[in-house]
């Protein structure tokens, strides 16, 4: 039983578990058969997306508080993620690439301590845009549901392949 009527987020673990977070900044992880509460936490930020991460950690997008990956912060003050992330998921690779409300799509690709540097893939206010949802489909391929430009579809590696010209290797999706 949640004590809370206005909820920011649903989603499941790779484990079936069933994840919920209000806007009381509460966290909640429910069993594969939802007969079960498992956990009750309160988490730094309000959380709209949330990752389980391969080394057990947990990704919280947050709405002003930029990602929160377990309890360190990326945000406007250092990274180019900015402080408003819709969403988030982890490729095979371990990076993390989050959707953000102004800063479009970023990729963060962790370092030998851990921490994660960001790229942004929007070089000037032109590409700026926001990426709502991301998803991951069995060919390792990232789509990504953005406000300005609709659906649009990606391999990561040929993304990051291509230095300055990432541009080529984003697929826009005809609805």
């Amino acid at each position: 039983n949640i004590d809370a009527n206005r909820i920011c987020m649903v989603s499941t673990a790779s484990n079936r578990e069933v994840w919920v977070s209000s806007e009381e900044r509460k966290l909640y992880s429910f069993s594969a058969d939802l007969k079960q509460l498992k956990s009750e936490l309160t988490v730094p930020a309000l959380t709209n997306g949330l990752v389980k991460l391969s080394d057990g950690r947990f990704a919280f997008s947050t709405m002003g508080e930029g990602l929160v990956v377990g309890w360190e912060r990326y945000n406007a003050d250092n990274s180019p993620i900015g402080n408003y992330i819709y969403c988030g998921l982890e490729d095979s690779k371990s990076r993390i690439w989050v959707g953000t409300l102004s800063s479009g799509l970023a990729v963060g690709i962790k370092d030998k301590n851990g921490k994660y540097n960001f790229r942004s893939f929007a070089d000037n206010d032109d590409q700026r845009y926001s990426v709502k949802s991301l998803c991951l489909d069995g060919r390792g391929n990232i789509w990504a549901g953005t406000e300005q430009n609709g659906a649009v579809y990606f391999n990561p590696d040929e993304l990051l392949g291509l230095g300055d010209d990432y541009q080529t290797a984003i697929h826009k999706v005809n609805l």
